[in-house]
């Protein structure tokens, strides 16, 4: 019908698509496309978040081994005045 839109649905392997005038056949690889490329622009977005959350969280361990060494400095110091083995 004119200014109308139909579906036809064929077998994956049809060695023949239908002749229909006016009908342009579109494969599912066609009409996926969009679909696939915004899959593929949110798994991209998703990798970023992820790989900024892991360096926050490398971040939050460095800096609290740094601040444990910074506050036990003095113990540090007199085990090895004393010549501990422990102390480095």
């Amino acid at each position: 019908m004119e200014g109308e839109a139909s579906l036809v649905v064929v077998e994956r392997d049809a060695a023949e698509r239908p002749q229909v005038t006016g009908w342009v056949f579109r494969d599912l690889d066609f009409l996926l496309n969009d679909v696939r490329q915004l899959v593929q622009m949110k798994t991209a977005g998703a990798t970023i978040f992820y790989v900024v959350l892991i360096l926050l969280a490398m971040l939050a361990i460095f800096d609290t081994q740094v601040l444990s060494i910074f506050r036990r400095r003095k113990e540090m110091g007199t085990l090895m005045a004393l010549g501990s083995p422990a102390a480095g």
